[in-house]
């Protein structure tokens, strides 16, 4: 009945001053756009969360200001998808502290670039609630001051970046993705420098499994022991999925780790290390372990899997070519023979 709705107008509002926080959320809920533009910046400071709720999409009536003097547990209870882009571009990362999954959410793509860098302000909840689309629309300082909250993002919206949003990601945001890393696409994966993949941890190597190919030669020569042992081992051999060029580039203290079984295969697993794998490693064999160098097969029946060493590698491997198995030292070519020093004869 309209004779009793006891609705305020913007001068009885612009009167009750900082009493407008004694107002019940049915009468806060009932108040005009106007009467809701003239709330001064005082008035708005005394809204509880619920009275902030109450207000729905009129919040975007709220003066620039007045949207700035919300603290984080008010602008928790506010509909952020009614607010303009000038307002959202106002708000501070302070006050998105409280913001939820389900505010974020609720953005599209267009607020969601407004927020600008603000967005480090954002819980790693909050962060959970980004679609793919919406991530989409993130600039590559957007993502980069997400921080570790990118941990937040679901695997969908992981998979949706960018090289050039994945380019702007730390060493430590990479580690912080988890398992998520495998959500990455090919040409993301591409884009992750040397210092990037150190971010990573040898359990998010192996989780990348065959991916783990897509990395730049200079990437893949920036993985450590732990990470290059924990690369997923290919039906066809270990490092199989490789080029020559990311072959060359693992240095001889990355191939510290690598196992004898990496090397020989397994029967009905995986085969052996293929001879041109072995080949393109070059003098950084010189790296492997004993028990590693000591798995090398020499002549398989199978050219794919002749791991026979060159007369460089021969060299390289010093006096440690005492490791090789008798059948690895049996298949080395005349070439390779003649260049064993009297040090490694002995």
């Amino acid at each position: 009945d309209t004779t009793w709705n006891q609705v305020l107008s913007a001068a009885q509002v612009t009167a009750l001053d900082s009493k407008i926080g004694s107002l019940n959320a049915g009468a806060i809920a009932n108040l005009s756009i106007s009467a809701v533009g003239v709330l001064s910046d005082t008035q708005v400071d005394v809204l509880s969360q619920a009275q902030v709720t109450a207000l729905g999409t009129k919040v975007s009536s709220l003066s620039i200001s007045g949207m700035a003097s919300l603290d984080a547990a008010q602008l928790g209870g506010a509909t952020l998808s009614a607010l303009s882009a000038a307002q959202l571009t106002a708000l501070t990362a302070a006050q998105l502290g409280a913001v939820t999954a389900s505010q974020i959410g609720a953005l599209t793509a267009i607020q969601i670039t407004a927020l600008g860098n603000d967005v480090s302000g954002l819980s790693a909840a909050a962060v959970g609630g980004l679609s793919a689309a919406q991530v989409d629309a993130l600039t590559g300082p957007q993502v980069q001051a997400l921080g570790s909250r990118v941990s937040g993002l679901s695997a969908a919206a992981v998979g949706s970046l960018d090289a050039v949003q994945v380019d702007a990601l730390s060493a430590v945001q990479v580690g912080a993705l988890g398992a998520r890393v495998s959500s990455l696409s090919v040409a993301a994966l591409q884009s992750l420098d040397a210092a990037q993949v150190d971010g990573l941890t040898p359990v998010q190597v192996g989780q990348l499994g065959a991916l783990v190919s897509n990395l730049t030669p200079a990437a893949v020569g920036s993985l450590d022991a732990a990470q290059l042992a924990a690369v997923t081992i290919n039906y066809n051999g270990f490092l199989s999925d490789f080029s020559a060029a990311q072959l060359a580039a693992i240095t001889p203290a990355a191939l510290a780790n690598i196992t004898a079984v990496q090397v020989t295969g397994v029967y009905n697993v995986h085969y052996p290390m293929k001879a041109e794998t072995l080949a393109a490693l070059g003098l950084n064999i010189a790296g492997l372990s004993d028990s590693a160098l000591g798995a090398i097969r020499g002549y398989d029946g199978n050219p794919t899997y002749n791991q026979v060493l060159s007369a460089e590698q021969v060299t390289a491997l010093g006096s440690r070519i005492g490791s090789l198995n008798t059948d690895a030292i049996a298949n080395l070519s005349i070439s390779a023979v003649g260049v064993l020093s009297a040090k490694q004869v002995d």
